[in-house]
């Protein structure tokens, strides 16, 4: 699938799953994660990188240790760390109460890994499919749904989203509306 219809689902799922905004940029930045390893280990090279693509940057497995990860490793530190060294502030809140209102940095590691397996879900449903294993082996796991830059594509990317937005309760009662007015 085409990065557009990756980085569209994944924060619209976050947006449903009521994400903060910095775990909305690290839900995009994973929805994209699988490619732009590929295209750092091809380092220009086409033919590399085609031979590369959806093997082993693209098992699902990757994706459930960073969320692991997340739920271990303490980010907020980190994150407030960073707050401190790079002197971001805001006039009468210091960088710790900053990160500990807003969330930032307790699940950003989770939202990246999520943002990674949203990925590798999408791209299953298209004919090249994704390794089952990490480090080679012809199994490879998905259904031809979709596929990458097609209008079926389009329509996928459509679909996902208003089943996405549906979630949210404002979107259900306009959409609820629409249908009234429309029947």
């Amino acid at each position: 699938m085409k990065w557009f219809t990756h980085k569209a689902v994944a924060v619209a799922g976050a947006l449903a799953a009521g994400a903060h905004p910095a775990a909305l940029f690290a839900v995009m930045i994973g929805s994209v994660l699988p490619d732009m390893v590929d295209t750092a280990m091809a380092r220009g090279d086409k033919k590399v990188w085609r031979r590369i693509h959806r093997q082993t940057s693209h098992w699902f497995g990757w994706y459930l240790v960073i969320i692991i990860l997340g739920f271990l490793i303490p980010t907020q530190r980190i994150v407030l760390d960073l707050l401190r060294a790079t002197h971001i502030t805001f006039p009468g809140v210091s960088p710790s109460a900053l990160a500990q209102v807003s969330g930032i940095g307790n699940d950003l590691l989770v939202w990246v890994g999520i943002g990674g397996l949203i990925h590798v879900l999408l791209d299953a449903l298209t004919p090249m499919r994704v390794p089952l294993y990490p480090f080679g082996g012809s199994k490879r796991f998905g259904i031809n749904l979709v596929s990458t830059g097609t209008w079926r594509e389009t329509i996928f990317l459509f679909v996902a989203l208003g089943a996405i937005a549906l979630q949210f309760d404002q979107a259900r009662a306009v959409f609820e509306e629409a249908v009234r007015t429309i029947l």
